[in-house]
């Protein structure tokens, strides 16, 4: 059952039960109980996943933007490893930008999902020099644009994520 769906019939039922119910009250502490709780249960992380067609090829050129590579994850030893030495190629590999990790994840043919076409920004101290360094490495970006609130461009990655690098005024 949908969140929004129990939090409406506990709601509801709180409203119809008189104020004396004991079962009213029962499910204001249930409710008060999962508001306290719920937060608790989260890292404060997120983890993005970009999915791509080729993770080996992806990988290249996030590292060639600046990124940092973790690791891939072997399937079959249930395993991080740092080299790839399947010949498989590698579904899953985890990149930094910073302290943000990213996955990129190969979408298998059969799958009913979308491959790029996202929008992924990513923040950093000057944007300028970087707009240099990865158009000297031959890579496609778009204009340096200074708008008010950041200066920033983009690049299209492999799979088409549009990933914008900017700096914050």
């Amino acid at each position: 059952m949908p969140i929004r769906t129990i939090a409406t019939l506990l709601a509801l039922t709180a409203l119809l039960l008189p104020a004396s119910s004991p079962r009213a009250s029962e499910q204001e502490a249930t409710a008060e109980t999962a508001a306290e709780t719920r937060v608790a249960e989260f890292t404060g992380e997120l983890l993005p996943v970009f999915f791509v067609t080729d993770v080996m090829r992806s990988a290249e050129f996030y590292l060639a933007l600046g990124f940092e590579f973790r690791h891939f994850f072997d399937y079959a030893s249930g395993e991080e490893v740092e080299e790839w030495l399947s010949d498989e190629p590698p579904m899953w590999a985890l990149m930094a930008a910073g302290s943000q990790t990213f996955a990129l994840h190969r979408i298998p043919d059969s799958a009913d999902l979308v491959v790029g076409g996202m929008r992924h920004y990513f923040l950093m101290p000057d944007v300028e020099s970087h707009y240099e360094r990865v158009g000297a490495l031959g890579i496609e970006t778009g204009e340096l644009a200074d708008r008010p609130w950041m200066k920033l461009f983009s690049v299209t990655d492999p799979d088409g994520h549009l990933i914008f690098f900017g700096t914050e005024k």
